[in-house]
Formats: C-alpha cells, sequence, structure tokens
C-alpha cells in the first residue's frame, strides 16, 4: 500500500464532515447520557485500521505503524474492552 493511501476516517470524522443539517439532528437526538458517554466511546473516536479485527479466529494482531499512529491508546483501549466484556484471561503486549 503507497504511503499516500487514504486512511478511512473514524465515526467522529464522518459526523464532522456530514452535512450541517445532519450532523445537527444526530446531536439533537442523542439522549444527554448518550451524548456524555460519545466523548469517551473509543470506537466512534478510533479510525477503522485502530480497532481490532473482527474474524474470531485471529490469534496475532501486529501493529506496525509509525509515530503518531495510535499504538499505545489502541492497545489500552483494547485490554479495556476485553477487561469489561470478561473476555480477558491472559493478555500479553509485547513492544520495546
Amino acid at each position: 500500500m503507497p504511503a499516500e493511501a487514504a486512511v478511512a476516517p473514524s465515526l467522529a470524522i464522518r459526523l464532522a464532515l456530514a452535512p450541517p443539517a445532519k450532523r445537527d439532528r444526530f446531536i439533537r437526538e442523542l439522549e444527554p447520557i448518550d451524548a456524555y458517554r460519545l466523548l469517551w466511546e473509543w470506537r466512534f473516536w478510533a479510525r477503522p485500521n485502530q480497532l481490532a479485527p473482527t474474524d474470531p479466529e485471529w490469534v496475532f494482531w501486529l501493529i506496525l505503524a509509525g509515530r503518531g499512529f495510535g499504538k499505545s491508546r489502541l492497545a489500552a483501549e483494547w485490554v479495556h474492552e476485553r477487561v469489561d466484556s470478561g473476555e480477558a484471561k491472559n493478555i500479553g503486549i509485547i513492544g520495546p
């Protein structure tokens, strides 16, 4: 993949780029508690390439990316999701 390849935007960016009427309607329809939760919802802010694979058979997930990609954040959020869901049994994170 060329270095110039476009990266799919996060849901937050897609909402920000939506037509104002559509964006405003979405925000108005949110309950206050849901709007607050959205501030902290990783899947809303993360780019698609920062989310774990969805294939249930995956064993290893290599994140080979440069500075500023969000590797530490996505690893922390992935661990957080596993702990919250009760799936966390053995988690290993390998890095320098």
